[in-house]
């Protein structure tokens, strides 16, 4: 078993502003931080829930666009791939929502 990980969302939210400055909205930078977040659980050996949790918080505080984690998701980068399968798994419902928010605003 991997290691026991408590997400602090409000601690998270805090920093967005930061990451929010840094990423500006810029498509690949954004990417990037997604990567990262990617290694960053794969090097935590994949604790339940936390992948998840990230997602929601980046994409409700506007900090990385639709268009990244639909990027993020496709991407088959050789160098990105390192634990990449499980955490798509694991946020295989994130991407459902995402959908079908997105066929909601269509209507």
């Amino acid at each position: 078993g991997g290691y026991k990980v408590e997400v602090d969302a409000k601690e998270i939210k805090r920093r967005c502003v930061l990451l929010q400055r840094y990423l500006d909205h810029k498509g690949d930078l954004e990417l990037q931080a997604l990567y990262a977040l990617q290694a960053l659980i794969h090097s935590l050996e994949h604790p339940s829930g936390v992948l998840r949790t990230f997602f929601d918080i980046l994409y409700d505080e506007d900090i990385i666009s639709e268009d990244a984690f639909y990027k993020w998701d496709k991407s088959d980068d050789p160098a990105e791939q390192a634990g990449k399968g499980v955490a798509r798994h694991s946020v295989v419902q994130f991407f459902t929502w995402l959908r079908e928010a997105e066929d909601d605003d269509q209507d």
